[in-house]
């Protein structure tokens, strides 16, 4: 491996753990990155500045793996978990598939994506062990097949369903794919 390669890969992974910890930073209701830095010091916990937090969730930045656990013990939520997470953004990413927030999805209200609502409708019930939003994985043939079945290009279904994805989401690892069994995008 070259050591660009390196560097792209380490950029890669803290833009991913940087998404997985402004999404966790949401899912905990800390809406703000003030809150998660006040919820830090009123634990006793020796806290970065605001600034260093948005530079970790903007994935310009290492964080330390003593401060991954103090964040994260902060949000209610394990490393272990969250880097889970990032391990499978990667994962999915490096295959071309791409996150679809369910909740997001059957709520939308952009006509060209509602086709896919009844879809995303079929596919929140088999995730009710999940506790809160939840997103899965789409191959690149589903992209193609959900394109299809709005009307529009592959390229322009993929920004929609990208943009949709920004909200805060627990991913299903990428062999959890929605393209097997019933809910097969045709």
């Amino acid at each position: 491996m070259s050591a660009r390669d390196r560097t792209d890969e380490g950029t890669r992974f803290r833009q991913a753990l940087g998404e997985e910890l402004r999404q966790a930073r949401l899912q905990a209701g800390l809406t703000t990155r003030a809150q998660l830095s006040r919820r830090l010091r009123e634990r006793g916990r020796h806290v970065e500045t605001e600034k260093t937090i948005a530079s970790w969730e903007r994935g310009e930045r290492d964080v330390s793996v003593g401060a991954l656990i103090q964040v994260c013990n902060a949000m209610d939520t394990h490393a272990a978990d969250l880097l889970r997470r990032v391990e499978w953004r990667l994962q999915a990413e490096k295959s071309g598939h791409v996150p679809v927030e369910l909740h997001q999805l059957t709520n939308t209200d952009d006509p060209l994506l509602q086709p896919l609502r009844g879809w995303a409708r079929s596919q929140a019930p088999s995730h009710v062990n999940h506790s809160g939003p939840i997103s899965l994985w789409l191959p690149p043939e589903a992209v193609v097949a959900a394109a299809r079945q709005c009307g529009v290009n592959a390229e322009e279904i993929l920004d929609k369903l990208q943009k949709l994805s920004r909200s805060p989401s627990r991913p299903v690892p990428p062999d959890g794919v929605a393209d097997s069994g019933e809910g097969r995008l045709r």
